[in-house]
């Protein structure tokens, strides 16, 4: 069997920037928009973007520690967040000191969390250049943006089922009300954590009942259960597993995939560690190889592609543990998704 109906959610949407209907614009609007618009804000935030080592980074292979199950894009990616990482620590107490002294209402004590500002301030993507005020105050004018949709979301808004965890007003477990109702409303569950410690999440979109906006809430309700404690031993990143089997045209809405880029790009930045994608849609290799064959090295790591069973055995035998990887099986994938 699979994991918890209750914990089921949608993750197929379109991707109404590229317009390419139907096959094609069904493809994870993440990987979507990230060949699509590599270099736009939103995207850097959901999963990075460019490949500019930081100064005195070695770019090396041989010189990796712990890289040793790395092909060498992968070596590169891990150097660049590395690069990245370091960036973000320097400019993190010239960020803490600018939100001391701006006092910002902060009832649910989102901004005292060490890793969330590093996070943002990761999300900015900004060149080793650039002073680290401003580093720091691109990453305020993005936590504000932040802020202000967490009080209209949690705070305000009614979209949501809600239970308080403590005593305070600070902690509350979300959960989206469809699936209360159904648990087969949508699909999208949590598996496991894979071997560098990313949680690994199913989702199908021919399996879901709704294909509508309630997908938005849900995707939230996720993300705030699954990070709720954001410990730095926790995991930091999830990889997004798309399953095409079964899929057709009726499967999409794009209005989800619009306002999906929006709240992973803005309101949960670095989260989005990979798109693995099984059945990929034969109709959009061709386009896909093109781009491929011009993207860097570090974002070729962020979008994986298992076609032929051979691949996607491969992949897993590599990042999963065996438990995961027997749930998986059954000539395809999935096939212990439905309890």
């Amino acid at each position: 069997g699979g994991p918890p109906a209750s914990s089921v959610w949608t993750g197929i949407a379109s991707n109404p920037v590229l317009g390419i209907v139907p096959i094609i614009a069904s493809l994870a609007w993440a990987t979507a928009a990230l060949l699509a618009n590599k270099n736009s804000s939103a995207v850097d935030g959901i999963l990075g973007g460019g490949n500019q080592l930081a100064p005195g980074a070695s770019d090396n292979a041989k010189e990796a520690v712990g890289y040793a199950d790395m092909d060498e894009d992968e070596i590169k990616a891990a150097k660049w967040h590395q690069g990245r990482q370091q960036q973000a620590e320097a400019a993190l107490p010239t960020l803490e000191a600018l939100l001391a002294a701006m006092q910002l209402q902060d009832p649910e004590g989102f901004l005292s969390n060490k890793l969330t500002l590093l996070r943002y301030l990761r999300a900015c993507n900004a060149p080793p250049s650039m002073p680290v005020q401003q580093h720091a105050e691109a990453a305020v004018g993005r936590l504000q943006q932040t802020l202000a949709w967490r009080r209209e979301v949690f705070v305000e808004g009614n979209t949501m089922h809600r239970t308080k965890l403590d005593a305070g007003a600070k902690r509350y477990h979300f959960s989206c009300p469809c699936c209360r109702a159904d648990p087969r409303a949508h699909c999208y569950f949590p598996l496991g954590l894979d071997r560098r410690n990313r949680l690994v999440f199913y989702s199908s979109a021919a399996r879901a009942k709704n294909k509508d906006m309630t997908g938005i809430p849900h995707i939230i309700c996720e993300l705030e259960a699954n990070f709720r404690d954001n410990s730095p031993l926790g995991p930091q990143q999830i990889v997004w597993i798309v399953d095409f089997r079964g899929f057709s045209a009726r499967h999409t809405d794009p209005r989800v995939g619009y306002e999906a880029v929006k709240v992973f790009g803005k309101h949960y930045p670095e989260r989005l560690g990979q798109i693995v994608l099984l059945g990929f849609p034969a109709a959009f290799s061709f386009l896909y190889q093109l781009v491929h064959a011009v993207l860097d090295p570090v974002t070729r790591t962020k979008v994986k592609i298992l076609r032929r069973p051979q691949d996607r055995e491969a992949y897993l035998k590599k990042n999963w543990p065996d438990s995961m990887r027997s749930w998986l099986g059954g000539g395809g994938g999935g096939g212990g998704a439905r309890p």
